[in-house]
């Protein structure tokens, strides 16, 4: 399937000269990435996706990150049973943890209770994509890419027809065994299964399909529900709470964590954050990071125009800046950065990008991301960095 997003033809017409590489976690099929010499990809494979056997998980800023990887430290707090931005209910099955989804066309996914996060044995996953096709088309699609077949034996997704797609076993680790894909509306279903050799997902698979119910599909601006706890990131420097249905991947080098919201009917993100922190102390520390994200956003932007910040708090240790309208990988967006100053330990840095093009959804979103940002407080490993010694001082002079 091809991945691009709709067309917007009332997107704003005044855009940045340059057009920058999108560099977030977004999953593309690969013969588009071959299309883009600008854009650095890593491609991982994977067996989750109705229509997709491999994607590319893009770095968060080629500036400082050489990869990313779903950030496995969030767990899902409880059991979510509704997800109306994808239109679906659906029970757990019993003994399995609920776990956040890998990337933005997974629903939610659960684990088997003999997997561990570094050693998943067990794993069912819900996805959903733009519809192309019938729902034998997807599954012919998909049991192709597993090499496996398509059984019709009668069963459905809430009233909907249901094709079964089973493979066999073919080599040691986690790997695809069946799937039931159908479609609704404008949108395709997967409910899929893995495992290691000598486990079955049939009991578990059947009960979670049983339940499965459709509801009314509502856009994730609706939904901004922020979690029970914050939570704490970039090896605990920074706690911070964010809407409970944004996803959160890390780089591999723990220097940025992105947390997006994927809109189901766009097949794209709606709003992200990519956070990062600064170790600068000490007097003027604030207004140094500004004025290197300053320099930043004109660079990677070709402008020249000054960013106007604004205190959201009374200490004036929490500032946001205005949004931009710039292009983000052809698509247009808003962006602004955020800044919260710990004393004597250094500043969170988040860069904000919101692509929804509706003026309502921008003023909410743009709402989101101060609400954000009043909820950072230093994490538990927020140290102030070791003083160099006198010859180092001396040196560095």
């Amino acid at each position: 399937m091809d991945s691009t997003p709709p067309s917007n033809e009332n997107a704003p017409k005044t855009q940045a000269p340059s057009t920058p590489t999108r560099e977030t976690w977004l999953a593309r099929i690969v013969d588009r990435v071959f299309r883009s010499g600008r854009r650095a990809a890593k491609m991982t494979f994977v067996w989750a996706g109705a229509c997709l056997c491999v994607i590319v998980v893009l770095h968060l800023r080629q500036a400082r990150s050489h990869g990313t990887q779903a950030f496995s430290g969030i767990a899902t707090p409880t059991i979510i049973r509704d997800f109306p931005t994808a239109g679906i209910s659906v029970d757990s099955p019993p003994g399995w943890r609920q776990v956040p989804p890998e990337h933005g066309r997974t629903v939610t996914r659960w684990l088997g209770p003999d997997s561990k996060p570094d050693d998943i044995r067990e794993m069912i996953a819900i996805d959903v994509s733009r519809n192309r096709g019938s729902a034998r088309d997807a599954a012919t699609m998909l049991a192709s890419l597993w090499g496996g077949h398509v059984v019709d034996d009668h069963k459905t997704l809430a009233g909907e027809p249901a094709f079964l797609v089973e493979a066999e076993p073919k080599r040691p680790g986690l790997q695809p065994l069946a799937a039931y894909v159908a479609v609704h509306g404008d949108n395709v279903y997967a409910l899929e299964g893995g495992a290691t050799p000598g486990h079955s997902l049939v009991e578990q698979m059947e009960l979670v399909r049983a339940s499965w119910k459709w509801i009314p599909l509502e856009p994730p601006s609706l939904h901004l529900e922020f979690r029970q706890e914050p939570e704490s990131l970039l090896d605990g420097k920074v706690n911070v709470n964010f809407p409970a249905a944004m996803h959160t991947f890390s780089d591999k080098t723990g220097l940025a964590v992105d947390t997006a919201l994927y809109n189901h009917q766009l097949e794209d993100e709606d709003f992200d954050a990519i956070i990062s922190f600064s170790a600068l102390n000490g007097g003027g520390a604030l207004e140094r990071v500004e004025d290197s994200e300053e320099s930043g956003y004109q660079r990677e932007f070709n402008i020249s125009q000054s960013i106007a910040w604004q205190r959201i708090d009374d200490t004036g240790e929490r500032v946001m800046s205005d949004p931009l309208p710039v292009t983000m990988d052809k698509s247009p967006c808003l962006a602004f950065s955020g800044m919260v100053h710990f004393a004597r330990v250094g500043v969170a840095v988040f860069e904000f990008h919101i692509y929804s093009q509706d003026p309502k959804e921008q003023a909410i979103y743009k709402a989101t991301a101060v609400k954000i940002l009043r909820s950072v407080t230093p994490g538990p490993n927020a140290q102030p960095p070791k003083r160099r010694s006198k010859f180092w001082r001396w040196l560095l002079h």
